[in-house]
């Protein structure tokens, strides 16, 4: 990750996942920092669960679980 002044957060572009052992609990710690649900715990069959967020910069990024 990068900060500077060329960089603009953004929903738009590329998504990055990242693996979440629990993501109704990182869920609910992005919520209480500042970041917003955009796609709620989602089943994708076997596979295991994905969502979405926006944090507090504007960033959308998305979560995968797999089904334990």
């Amino acid at each position: 990750m990068a900060k500077g002044k060329t960089y603009k957060p953004t929903k738009d572009g590329v998504i990055i996942y990242f693996s979440s052992l629990d993501i109704e609990n990182t869920l609910k710690n992005i919520v209480e920092n500042g970041g917003i649900v955009l796609y709620p715990m989602t089943s994708i069959g076997e596979l295991g669960f994905v969502a979405e967020f926006e944090d507090s910069e504007g960033n959308r990024i998305a979560l995968y679980q797999t089904n334990n």
